[in-house]
Parts: C-alpha cells; sequence; structure tokens
C-alpha cells in the first residue's frame, strides 16, 4: 500500500504543479488531479473554464490550454506521456482493487494517520469492518499508526 500511496503523492504532485502552468477542468475542490491533466491532453475535448485576462476581465479558457507559450501535450513526448498514463493506470487499479495489505503473518492491516490514532478509532474501524462482513472478528484487523512505523525503505 505504501507504493500506491507513493505513486498517487507523485502523481497528484505533479498535476499541481502542472495546473499552475495549464488550464484544467477541476473535478476535485483540492485542485487538479492526473486524471484532470490526461483528460485536458485528449484531443479534440476541449471544456470551457473561468480565467482572467490581463485586465481583470472574466474570460472562457480551454481545458489544456497553456498559460504559458507551450501547450499542455507537447511538453512531454509522446513516450513518456504513454509512460505516466500506465503510471497512472497501474496505481489507480492497484489502490481502487479493495484489497487491504496483510502482515508477514496474513493478518489484514490499516495505517492511520498520527492525529486519529486512539483507542476509539482503532476500535471504531475493527468494529465497522466486521458489521460490514469484512472481517469475522475485530482481531482479524490491525490498526498501526503511521508514526510508529520504522522507516525501513530505500531510495534510488
Amino acid at each position: 500500500m505504501i507504493v500506491e500511496a507513493s505513486c498517487r503523492k507523485y502523481l497528484d504532485a505533479l498535476a499541481f504543479k502542472l495546473s499552475t502552468y495549464y488550464v484544467f477542468k477541476e473535478k476535485s475542490k483540492l485542485g487538479a488531479t492526473f486524471g484532470d491533466v490526461l483528460e485536458a491532453i485528449k484531443v479534440g475535448k476541449k471544456d470551457k473554464n473561468p480565467g482572467w485576462n490581463e485586465n481583470g476581465d472574466m474570460i472562457q479558457i480551454n481545458a489544456g490550454d497553456p498559460k504559458f507559450p507551450t501547450p499542455l501535450p507537447s511538453l512531454f513526448t509522446d513516450a513518456e506521456w504513454a509512460k505516466l498514463r500506465a503510471l497512472n493506470k497501474s496505481t489507480s487499479s492497484r489502490i481502487h482493487s479493495a484489497t487491504l495489505p496483510t502482515t508477514s503473518n496474513g493478518k489484514a492491516y490499516v495505517i492511520i494517520p498520527h492525529s486519529e490514532f486512539n483507542e476509539e478509532m482503532v476500535s471504531f474501524l475493527k468494529n465497522i469492518g466486521v458489521k460490514a462482513t469484512l472481517f469475522s472478528s475485530p482481531d482479524d484487523l490491525e490498526v498501526k499508526d503511521e508514526d510508529l512505523l520504522s522507516d525501513s525503505s530505500f531510495i534510488l
């Protein structure tokens, strides 16, 4: 699950940065997603978005139109777009697989933010899983505090 979250964060950061240079039809109130970026580079798909000209007047801007001279489809090579699409697709399918990660002994687990990690939340998540028949017992789920995980990752 750490892999999926890391890839999603990378793609989100890329979309966020690109949104400072290009106009996207954002479906999320939190900003552009990588899906918004991929939608904007589709040929012939030009949704209109509100924008402002140099006088501060509101105008309509085509999704994917640049705020600077390089058109979005030309920003990366076809091979680079293909790799980004593939990463987005594999990340999305892994995140949305509805398969929980498991410990080395096969027990399902979830990692939650430290600010949410308390006895009440741990019990809540375990019991909701049982109510939804995801687990037969609350003991079938391990709830982990993100701050207590050791950083044994490596960087290439």
